[in-house]
């Protein structure tokens, strides 16, 4: 499943499904906390529904550690998607797919598997990876004390809001000045 011919797979209506192993991606593997092993499972179905238009439709799931930005402990994640292409062999016809869709250009009439499953699971990863959980977080008490600390200068806020303003006074002065001027 390295290398095939996208053109011909989708005038056959060729489908896969599978696993493929994150060995053999390694963008992928430069990312991932702990051992970096695992899989993702897919399936791609390769068509030409109206005779004309090659398309290519897949789905992926899998399960990756990533570094906490919290603690940059591993913490899992699940990651899935979705992804239809209309394949194309050119600039030119990129621009003539319909709004909307998405193409994928074909250059030497061949396209990567793996490195296509690859780019969709990297596009599909969280932008910011944490614990879901606060408690699973190694730096749970570091976010316990970013948390009290945020109370307590919400808090702080609220106290100074209904204390009296300092100025106020200042404010009583100029109207005893404005009355006092009027009168003489």
């Amino acid at each position: 499943m390295q290398l095939v011919d996208p053109f011909r797979r989708a005038s056959l209506g060729a489908e896969y499904a599978g696993e493929l192993s994150f060995e053999r991606m390694p963008r992928l593997r430069e990312l991932l906390a702990g051992s970096g092993q695992g899989s993702v499972v897919y399936r791609l179905r390769f068509s030409q529904p109206d005779n004309r238009r090659h398309t290519l439709e897949g789905e992926l799931e899998t399960v990756v550690e990533l570094p906490c930005q919290r603690c940059f402990r591993p913490s899992r994640h699940r990651v899935s998607g979705h992804f239809r292409f209309d394949l194309v062999e050119s600039e030119v016809q990129m621009a003539l797919v319909d709004e909307g869709r998405e193409a994928l250009l074909v250059e030497d009439g061949r396209i990567s598997l793996p490195q296509l499953l690859e780019d969709e699971v990297l596009l599909a990863l969280p932008v910011i990876a944490m614990h879901a959980d606060k408690t699973d977080c190694h730096g749970s008490d570091w976010q316990r004390w970013m948390d009290d600390e945020q109370q307590r200068i919400a808090s702080e806020n609220d106290d100074a809001a209904e204390r009296e303003n300092p100025f106020a006074a200042l404010a009583g002065l100029k109207d005893t000045s404005d009355t006092e001027a009027g009168d003489g």
